[in-house]
């Protein structure tokens, strides 16, 4: 078959448009390009892998971070990570570059953010809301115990994953009061977009309605310890192992499945959130970094912005499908979730 120099001039601003449609779209893309856990394909949100509290109003991959716990995505795609060592809220935004949000006068560990923009952090003997312009925080809860991770609830209730003290919940009136049973380990705590609250601990996901909890998913590997817990609307769920190294996909069958370790290169996973664009974001507390993963997941239940979906339709030549064009739509499927159809002509 005979090449035509017409569509041989074509492919290199095809696979151009490709290129530039993926980095435009991906907020993960645009924000890091950096190397991720060799055997996970995932890229560099933020830190360099070396502990330290700089690059303020930088490219988020070349500032440092100090024991990244806590994730959470914004309606705009604004990744907000907890910089535990640091103290520190910092934000990721779509451009890649990053910022303080909000500094705490205790070592947090949780973070979510409201429809509205407001952004709750839990940690060491606190429990906080932050305005969205960060210029007032207001204490929801003070005591001497840990609160690991954070969730808001459809009714406005603040629920804070308290450890070996359970889960607490914080009405909009103040009132604090405890939803599990003495001896229950809730360390890990997500709300979806129906109301549905969910926690986790000791390798076990339970479901609370009524003021009551009903397990699940009866439990991953034994002893296995839980953070980062998020869900996703076909019922499945995203966790993470500091102490065994891991990331986690929960199916609905109560099957896990590791998506990446210390094999990987993950040191101590912390927390994992889905942006509305449909990518997991997962923190390596000990690594100092944050990963973006390598494909979209499905869009989580309290996240108002449907994933992307696009749909092409390609009338090639076979001899079109070289290489470079070949990765240029793989690249952007990937990002997007997209459907390609080849009508190949002979």
């Amino acid at each position: 078959m005979k090449h035509d120099p017409r569509r041989q001039a074509g492919r290199p601003a095809l696979v151009g448009c490709l290129l530039a449609v993926l980095l435009l779209v991906s907020p993960a893309a645009a924000a890091a390009h950096g190397a991720g856990p060799t055997g996970w394909p995932s890229t560099v949100l933020a830190g360099t892998g070396a502990a330290g509290y700089a690059g303020d109003g930088s490219r988020a991959v070349g500032a440092a971070l100090d024991a990244p716990a806590g994730l959470a995505a914004d309606s705009r795609g604004r990744v907000y990570l907890v910089d535990s060592d640091n103290d520190a809220i910092r934000r990721v935004g779509t451009d890649g570059m990053i910022g303080t949000f909000a500094s705490t006068d205790f070592t947090p560990y949780g973070v979510t953010v409201g429809g509205d923009g407001k952004v709750y952090v839990s940690g060491d003997g606190k429990v906080v809301a932050i305005t969205p312009d960060a210029r007032s925080t207001s204490e929801l809860l003070v005591d001497a115990g840990t609160y690991f991770d954070v969730a808001l609830g459809a009714d406005g209730s603040v629920y804070a994953a308290a450890g070996a003290r359970g889960l607490k919940r914080i009405a909009r009136d103040g009132a604090v009061s405890s939803l599990f049973p003495a001896g229950v380990k809730v360390t890990t705590v997500a709300v979806d977009g129906s109301g549905r609250l969910y926690a986790a601990g000791d390798g076990k996901i339970y479901r609370l309605t009524g003021g009551s909890a009903r397990v699940i998913v009866p439990g991953g590997p034994p002893g296995l310890d839980v953070r980062g817990l998020t869900a996703v609307d076909d019922g499945t769920f995203y966790l993470t192992s500091p102490a065994a190294g891991k990331l986690f996909r929960v199916a609905r069958d109560g099957t896990y499945t590791v998506l990446a370790d210390s094999a990987d290169g993950l040191a101590r996973p912390w927390g994992t959130t889905v942006g509305p664009g449909g990518r997991l974001y997962v923190s390596d507390f000990d690594g100092n970094r944050v990963y973006a993963g390598p494909e979209p997941a499905l869009r989580p239940d309290n996240s108002s912005r449907a994933g992307i979906g696009v749909g092409f339709d390609l009338d090639l030549d076979i001899d079109d499908l070289d290489p470079p064009l070949l990765f240029a739509v793989g690249a952007f499927l990937v990002a997007l979730g997209g459907l390609i159809v080849l009508r190949v002509r002979r």
